[in-house]
């Protein structure tokens, strides 16, 4: 990916309305101002008519100012329900929104680990999306409520950064000691080996205001359920360079209200890292 690209065309995928502002709400909010990512929204269950969550959904969407979405018929699936033809699906509503595979910068979805609740069917959705990203070639990420464990973060990061509303908090290499490697290796999947990390701060209401929309949920039951909820604080993975660089784009634009650089004398590894 060219960083020097006028536009980024991001597209998050969803299992079921609401999982797009429990666990990137903030982060969304963020990309929907910034006039060089378009963003395309795919949600794969829950267009009911006789759901209130139709119109909570297409309720978001307005607030975001996102007119490239799909919100796909069917009912609400429960979290141990698998979500048939992903893949499929995938492919109707990139022609829905005349969006091509070649023209996809950056995919992001649900965690491998199912997110807080290990949801079977967000593991199901983050297993079919990352297979489908390695046989299209397209870059692949995952949101994050928690930082992996099986894996190193050697920071990049030299200092806070801050554009707006949007603080960076950690920025990483991910990395993997030989034990880390033939534990991996030996017994999970290559979508558990990001290679970036970037952890940020969202100082606004947007998330907060987004979620009350949907008022067919108990809101502060689910505040209570889950922490991604009422969190200001979203992450992401990123398995290759190309992805990372959207996000790049928008770190290089930040400034750093603080000393430029806190640790001087890490600047070599981080310039091998980078």
């Amino acid at each position: 990916m060219n960083l020097l690209k006028k536009n980024f065309n991001v597209l998050l995928i969803v299992s079921h309305p609401d999982d797009e502002v429990i666990w990137f709400g903030g982060l969304l909010s963020i990309l929907s101002r910034l006039d060089y990512i378009n963003l395309y929204i795919l949600c794969l269950s829950g267009n009911n008519t006789r759901s209130r969550r139709k119109n909570e959904f297409n309720q978001i969407m307005s607030k975001l100012k996102c007119r490239n979405f799909v919100f796909l018929r069917g009912q609400l699936k429960r979290s141990d329900q698998q979500i048939s033809g992903i893949s499929s699906k995938l492919f109707s509503a990139l022609a829905v929104m005349r969006l091509n595979i070649i023209d996809l910068d950056l995919i992001v979805t649900h965690s491998p680990f199912g997110d807080e609740h290990a949801a079977p069917h967000h593991i199901q959705v983050s297993n079919t999306i990352f297979s489908w990203c390695r046989l299209n070639q397209v870059s692949f990420s995952f949101f994050s409520c928690i930082q992996l464990n099986n894996i190193s973060h050697i920071s990049l990061i030299t200092n806070f950064k801050l554009l707006n509303d949007l603080i960076l908090l950690n920025y990483s290499k991910c990395t993997q000691n030989l034990k880390q490697w033939i534990i991996n290796n030996a017994l999970l999947s290559p979508i558990w080996q990001p290679k970036y990390f970037m952890q940020f701060f969202i100082r606004n209401k947007s998330k907060n205001k987004m979620l009350l929309t949907y008022k067919s949920i108990d809101v502060s039951a689910h505040k209570k359920a889950y922490i991604m909820a009422s969190s200001p604080v979203e992450a992401i993975y990123f398995f290759d360079a190309s992805g990372r660089n959207v996000f790049m784009e928008i770190v290089k634009r930040m400034s750093v209200p603080g000393a430029k650089i806190l640790f001087p004398h890490n600047k070599i590894v981080r310039n091998l890292l980078s």
